[in-house]
């Protein structure tokens, strides 16, 4: 049975389901880490009653994290003394399972690697454009994560509009049913492409060729942080997570001070920029009909948008070859910063 919570009551009046349920022989628990929280336990438990007894049947229950009140459900619900726990991921050598679920720590595989970057606001747009665009390999395949359905949209909708060649992917509350379905299809059969998303996409998902997780925003905690960037590096795969933080969020690292997550300073991101432009113009060149000064302008004002020109707002420079092959160097404007 898959069910929202609210229907429980209602399913369970429906003539011949309490029998049905007599009959269960195996009961799967997937985000059980939730399912133990205190929106879900009491439900969780009325659906166990309605179950034969656990040594008539057998458990599986799935949890990225195994915190105390996970440990608490699944003894409760499940044989408490025939459990079995199983890692799915591989450990880090000082931490075996046993010293995992006694505890509530919580672990990041070692083969995903964390970044992050704390960016003042004006800049998160620039930041996520650049790292998508300098990551793009033919396998590169990623999840953008934001805290809101909303901004979701609004990015992959300005994405889209920019020119990028990487596929655009939405999945979000805005969107009806039908379509994040299609779409997570669509996303989940892919080889390369970027998905942009809600935290309806960081658990319960598998997307499978995942590369890179990018996170828009301090998340609601640890766990969740963890949740999101376990969208990449699945069945021990590579995985590379990018956490973009606006500079007010910089105490949510606090939070994370005993993972393994190393700073992307931001100085390295000024060679990107002027990568990011000479591909706006070949973009522009390839699909507008515009002349060479409108395509050079229209360069220039995306220049402007990811912060990327000089203090004398000129755009960054292109060599003379470089211009002559463009068919710009005769061109006497501020667009067109040639090198000297």
């Amino acid at each position: 049975m898959v069910s929202r919570r609210a229907w429980i009551p209602q399913v369970a009046k429906t003539e011949g389901f309490a029998a049905r349920l007599r009959r269960v022989r195996i009961l799967v628990l997937d985000e059980v880490d939730q399912l133990a929280s205190e929106t879900f336990r009491a439900a969780t438990l009325e659906i166990a009653a309605a179950l034969p007894p656990c040594s008539e049947r057998q458990g599986l229950f799935y949890s990225a994290t195994v915190s105390d009140a996970v440990h608490g459900l699944v003894r409760q619900i499940g044989r408490g003394d025939g459990l079995a726990f199983v890692d799915a991921a591989p450990l880090p050598p000082e931490l075996s399972s046993a010293e995992v679920i006694q505890s509530d720590e919580v672990v990041v595989p070692e083969h995903i690697d964390q970044y992050y970057s704390l960016v003042p606001t004006e800049r998160m747009t620039e930041c996520l454009w650049r790292f998508l665009q300098s990551h793009a390999k033919p396998d590169f395949k990623a999840v953008a994560i934001f805290m809101t359905g909303r901004i979701a949209a609004y990015y992959a909708e300005a994405f889209r509009k920019a020119g990028t060649d990487l596929a655009v992917f939405e999945i979000h509350a805005r969107r009806s049913q039908k379509q994040r379905t299609e779409e997570s299809e669509r996303f989940r059969a892919a080889e390369r492409g970027v998905l942009f998303t809600s935290d309806v996409s960081s658990r319960g998902l598998d997307y499978p060729g995942v590369t890179h997780v990018v996170q828009m925003g301090a998340a609601h905690s640890k766990a969740e942080y963890i949740h999101r960037l376990g969208r990449c590096g699945r069945a021990g795969a590579k995985g590379h997570g990018l956490l973009l933080l606006h500079d007010f969020e910089e105490g949510f690292l606090e939070q994370l001070s005993d993972l393994e997550i190393m700073e992307e300073p931001l100085s390295q991101m000024t060679e990107a920029r002027r990568g990011l432009c000479r591909r706006r113009i070949n973009h522009v060149m390839r699909n507008s009909t515009a002349d060479l000064l409108e395509i050079m302008r229209e360069a220039h004002r995306f220049a402007r948008s990811i912060g990327a020109t000089d203090e004398e707002d000129r755009p960054p420079e292109i060599t003379v070859e470089n211009a002559q092959k463009m068919g710009v160097a005769e061109i006497q404007d501020v667009s067109v910063h040639m090198a000297k």
